[in-house]
């Protein structure tokens, strides 16, 4: 099936290249790449796509094939790694522990505890000046599902929320004291 290409191509004068790529799906990479860097007025230079392999197929000049693996190498990058750490501390159920999670830029990392009635997803996002945007979603008890966004210092402990009423004296407060830091590992 891929004679026919091969054949057009070479009649053209366009060399196929093999662009490998690192630490992305390739044809995931594609997708973004469409997105930010070729508009439709532009050629697009890919010719094929091989996952298993790893590898981008591309025809063109060699100035084309040239610039196509610089615009490969800014889009095939690792994802930095952010290590969150969430202390939790209930008083009233007194028991307080600590929960580290060293996940990848971007990706979800859910935690919690059933006796104390607290669970917790965390996202992180590195910023340019290696501070960590934290999303935060959480749920206490029953209680409706509840999202904060914080921006973080590498280290630095923030109180993402605690019990602000004192409990009534038959009821016990689900609310514990929760503290979150992250940093980036790669820095």
């Amino acid at each position: 099936m891929l004679f026919v290409p091969l054949c057009l191509i070479a009649a053209t004068g366009q060399r196929l290249s093999t662009i490998e790529v690192q630490h992305v799906r390739p044809s995931r990479m594609l997708q973004r790449m469409r997105e930010f860097y070729f508009s439709n007025s532009s050629p697009w230079p890919f010719r094929g796509v091989d996952d298993r392999k790893g590898v981008l197929y591309v025809a063109g000049s060699d100035h084309v094939v040239d610039e196509t693996r610089t615009i490969v190498r800014e889009f095939d990058v690792a994802p930095r790694k952010v290590s969150v750490t969430a202390t939790i501390d209930s008083a009233i159920d007194k028991l307080q522990y600590e929960v580290t999670g060293k996940i990848n830029n971007g990706q979800h990392w859910t935690t919690g505890d059933a006796e104390v009635g607290v669970g917790l997803t965390f996202t992180p996002r590195v910023n340019p000046d290696n501070t960590v945007t934290l999303v935060i979603d959480y749920q206490l008890g029953d209680g409706k599902p509840e999202r904060t966004v914080c921006r973080l210092k590498s280290k630095t402990p923030l109180e993402v929320f605690k019990s602000s009423e004192p409990a009534p004296k038959d009821v016990l407060p689900i609310e514990p004291k929760i503290t979150v830091e992250a940093h980036v590992l790669d820095q």
